[in-house]
């Protein structure tokens, strides 16, 4: 991944620490430091990966999500809620839930390729 693109992403998970509750006027819980910790062990390791098409996101219960766009019938999240824990979820064009299924931090490099 470009060093831009890193940066980027770093330099908006870090502002993640900035945002108040109810930063989304309907009662958002502040983004947990544990989920932006991690948050930010996941951009680290992106390094050496090519990925398009990532966003990350402030998450209303206190954690981060991380959504790949990669032009299947499958929308695919990175999902970190505010104790730490990581699933993977995975929707129909539909937006129905197919999957969700834990992963750790060690296996995240698998996720993106």
């Amino acid at each position: 991944m470009k060093s831009s693109t890193i940066n980027y992403l770093l330099s908006k998970v870090e502002g993640f620490k900035d945002l108040k509750e109810n930063f989304d006027s309907y009662n958002a819980d502040k983004v947990s430091e544990k989920a932006i910790a991690i948050s930010i062990e996941i951009v680290g390791q992106l390094k050496d990966i090519d990925v398009e098409g990532l966003s990350v996101f402030p998450m209303r219960d206190g954690g981060i999500q991380f959504e790949i766009s990669r032009f299947s019938d499958i929308e695919e999240e990175l999902i970190i809620d505010k104790e730490g824990n990581i699933v993977i979820a995975e929707y129909n064009t539909l937006g129905d839930l197919i999957t969700r299924t834990p992963i750790k931090l060690e296996q995240i490099g698998s996720f993106f390729i």
